[in-house]
């Protein structure tokens, strides 16, 4: 389906409580995702140039990692419902304004009663 490049309005989009919800738990778990796998990877590295570990045998520390990592794929699902809820709201939005030009600028709501007499 083609929208011509018109684009649709945040408002639009934030109006769905359901876009509204996923959006949000979406950007927190980015967040967290990124922090848990960040945050080994760095403190790792200033250990090993800063020479902290005595003993050079010691394994890395896999449980934030795994973490950080199962977030992601839990934001990425996130992310995933969100852009399909942002897909709704946007065909439902165009179809609005296609019914409301098709009906001489009435809203789509309103109720066109034609009466014989």
């Amino acid at each position: 389906m083609s929208y011509k490049g018109k684009s649709v309005p945040n408002s639009v989009l934030f109006k769905s409580t359901s876009f509204f919800v996923f959006f949000n738990i979406a950007l927190i778990t980015s967040g967290l995702a990124l922090s848990l796998l960040l945050w080994p990877t760095i403190t790792e590295q200033l250990h090993l140039t800063r020479n902290v570990h005595r003993n050079l045998e010691t394994s890395c520390p896999t449980g934030l990692l795994g973490g950080g990592a199962f977030v992601s794929l839990d934001s990425c699902l996130f992310w995933l419902v969100a852009l399909m809820l942002a897909d709704n709201a946007s065909e439902d939005h165009f179809d609005e304004s296609e019914d409301r030009n098709v009906n001489g600028n009435s809203s789509s709501r309103d109720v066109n009663l034609k009466i014989d007499a």
